[in-house]
This record gives structure tokens, sequence and C-alpha cells, in this order.
């Protein structure tokens, strides 16, 4: 899958926004979306000074370049090599007052954060559907069955464009305009990094309306390195084949739910641990994420989530020092011990470990893992890790060698389930939890 590209190079006046100067500017876009612009404005080309907006028109489009990075800075000439380099029409060289025209132009050659391509006829900018091409590219592949709507044939992109639409699309059954699904989009990677098994971006965003391309985001990446993973193997959610229509037809109605819920801020920081999560290398790392995770989705739905290492803290002291203690003291200390009782996240665990096996990604033990995640969470999480770690070590000794490998993926696996059930709304009885393998990714 490619990245988006022109057909041919496009020349275009625009203005361009510097700081709270707005010239006119002569602009070149390659192929590859790199710019030449062109301003008659020497302190702007002395300093060289970007532009956070460059808007033009080209054909039947309105084009809105925004977020410029600099790449170089070349020379200067003269109008009139200036038009005949840019193929200037009569009418465009015209439309530039003659002041301008006698100046010497001067060129920055930059790269943009975000470009986008709007039809001028176009006044509604409410589409009917929406495509999303996924970065890294690799991860259009699990996400392709989960949204994708309608023909599984590529689509003719307009002729300024080259290739063909691969875009994963999907119904804008909540009328999103342009410019709310561009509020939306970043929730829409972050959810669905629980579904890919890794942080997400997008290089293009296309919303179509009768079949018609009517509005074109291409976005640039600017840390590819943010999105690597270094695992061989990651676990995350997924859906059974038998609900995904359901969840297709409801999709946009939960990323609105999400984006309108109270506690969206808080929801936005757990996707971001989820990130944390799918990016860590170590295995004691990925386990430490995963409870912390838990443990902050217990939190947000005000669940009961117990912790006995507290409670056997005290129990060692009063154990300890009970020769030493008054009657008093040890009395204190003793009415501070808490009786053990049932952990109301447990079930969620339990819940999230029966739909491991669906899709035969795992082998497990389920009674033998239950037993291990209570004890990992405890020792790991609340950071006894380093201290006594020998009745854990001899839990998963016991268990076969495939086990012992698959424990942290399968943890991540649980988690996801169980983020995709509070943060989604999902029931647990139509997810499955995946394992995925990430060497093959390519960047």
């Amino acid at each position: 899958m490619k990245n988006l590209q022109l057909s041919r190079e496009i020349n275009f006046i625009g203005n361009a926004l510097f700081g709270n100067n707005r010239p006119q500017t002569l602009v070149r876009m390659h192929t590859n979306f790199e710019l030449d612009v062109f301003v008659t404005d020497l302190h702007i080309y002395a300093n060289l000074e970007l532009p956070t907006i460059i808007e033009g028109e080209f054909e039947d489009w309105i084009i809105k370049v925004q977020r410029c990075l600099r790449i170089a800075s070349v020379g200067f000439c003269d109008f009139s090599k200036l038009a005949e380099s840019l193929d200037l029409k009569a009418n465009q060289t015209e439309s530039i007052p003659a002041t301008y025209r006698e100046k010497d132009w001067y060129q920055l050659t930059m790269r943009a954060e975000a470009i986008d391509f709007t039809k001028s006829a176009w006044k509604e900018s409410v589409p009917e559907e929406w495509g999303i091409i996924f970065y890294p590219q690799d991860s259009n592949r699990p996400l392709y069955n989960l949204l994708h709507q309608g023909s599984r044939d590529s689509r003719q992109l307009p002729r300024i464009f080259a290739g063909v639409d691969p875009s994963i699309y999907f119904k804008n059954r909540q009328s999103w305009t342009v410019a709310s699904m561009l509020d939306r989009i970043r929730l829409i990677t972050s959810t669905l990094i629980l579904f890919a098994g890794s942080p997400l971006s997008y290089s293009s965003l296309i919303g179509r309306k009768d079949r018609d391309v009517k509005f074109i985001r291409v976005n640039f990446i600017s840390n590819p390195n943010l999105f690597v993973c270094p695992s061989s193997f990651n676990g995350h959610a997924y859906i059974v084949d038998s609900a995904l229509d359901d969840f297709q037809a409801n999709f946009t109605r939960m990323i609105d739910s999400i984006f309108n819920d109270g506690d969206r801020e808080k929801i936005s920081i757990i996707l971001s641990y989820f990130k944390e999560l799918y990016t860590a290398l170590h295995e004691e790392t990925r386990l430490a994420f995963s409870f912390q995770l838990m443990e902050a989705l217990a939190h947000l739905k005000k669940i009961n989530i117990k912790n006995p290492l507290k409670n056997k803290i005290k129990q060692d002291l009063l154990k300890k020092f009970s020769k030493a203690l008054c009657p008093t003291c040890y009395a204190l200390i003793s009415s501070e011990l808490k009786p053990e009782k049932t952990d109301d996240f447990d079930q969620y665990i339990e819940k999230a470990l029966d739909v491991v096996g669906i899709q035969n990604n795992f082998t497990l033990n389920p009674t033998s893992v239950k037993k291990i995640v209570k004890k990992y969470r405890n020792e790991v999480f609340h950071g006894n890790f380093f201290e006594d770690m020998g009745p854990i070590d001899q839990m998963i000794d016991a268990l076969p060698q495939e086990y012992r490998e698959d424990l942290p993926v399968l943890l991540q696996a649980v988690t996801s389930v169980i983020g995709v059930h509070f943060l989604i709304g999902l029931d647990f009885h139509i997810l499955a939890a995946l394992k995925r393998d990430m060497r093959a990714r390519h960047h």
C-alpha cells in the first residue's frame, strides 16, 4: 500500500500567513507534495520564515497547506523567469500587481505537516463516507476487516492524484462535517490501537459524496520511529466475525459517545498508556503496564480493585515485631489488618481470559493463568518485583515452555479486551484476543 502522490507537478497563486503578514505567493507543489514557495519579501527569505498556512486554488480544488517545515532555501530570480518556470497563464500573470512583478522573487523549499484538498463547488462539507489509510501501513491489514464497508475493490482518485485509492472506508452515519472529522481523527486512531496492537496515525483521509472525492487530507508523519514495536509478538483485542457488521454500523456512534463523554480526557490518557504498552520491549515492562492499565480502568469505572500487598506488609510487620510491641500498639496494628475480600475487578480479568482462546492464537491453561495474573498484579505493579519473586517463578516454571513465552503477550491481549469493554462499551461475548506477529512489519 503506497501513500498518495500527485500525478503531476501543480502550480498555483496563493496567500501565505507569515506571522501577521499575508503576502501573495507563488507555489510549486511537486508530486511528493514538497513545496517551493516564492515570495517578494526579503525579510522572510533572509530569516527563513515559515508560513503556518498557505491557501490557493488549482483547477476545481481549494488547497490549504498547514504547518510548514523548512527543508532548504534556494536563491532568487526575476518574475519573468519565474512565470515561465511555473508555466503561468496570461490571466494568472495579470492577477499579480505590477509592483510585485517588478521585484525579485525569493524561493523557500519546505514540507508541510498536512495538505487539504477540497472541491471548490462543494458547500455542505458532509461526506457520505470516510476513507482512511493508516500509518504504519502494515496496520491497515488487521483494521481492514474491522472497519471497511462497501466494495473491496480499490477506487479511482481524481485525476490530479496518481494511482488508485486503497483506503479503508466506513459510512458517515453521524453526518460528521470535515471539521468534525478532523476533531475526531486523533481519537479514532487512539481507539483503534486496541484492535491493531500498535500505535497508529494516518497518512490520508478522504471524504466522498455520491462516490466522488470531495475532500482529501494528505498527512505527513514527522517521527516514524515513534511507531516501531520492538516485540516479536503483541497481543490485542478483536471482534468475532459474527459481530463485525454490528460494529461497523455503530462505529461512528461509539466514537461520538467517547468524544462527548465527560471523562474524555481521562479516556485519552488511558489510551495513551496503551501506546506505551504496545511499544514496550521488556517482558517485565509489558506485564507492569498491563496491570497499571487494569488499575487505571478500574479507577475510571469506580470498580473496587484491592491491594492485598499492603495488607501483607502489615501482616509481616505485625509478625516480625509482635514480641517487641506493647499490647496497645499490637492492637492498633491488628485493627488495620483488613479481612480478605473478593476483588470486584477479578471478574473482568476472568471474562477477558475466557475469550482468549477463541481464535486459537494462544496456548494456555486458564486456571493457571488466572492465579499467575493475580499474583503478578500484586507483586509487579505494587513494586515488590525484585524483593521476592520465588513463588511467582515457581508458578511460571511449572508451565510448559509455550505458556511461559506467551504470558506477556497474553496479558497485553487481556488488558486490551478489558479496555475495549470499558472504553468502547462492547460486551465480552463478541470480543476475541489475538496474538499478532510484528516481525514482518514494514515502515
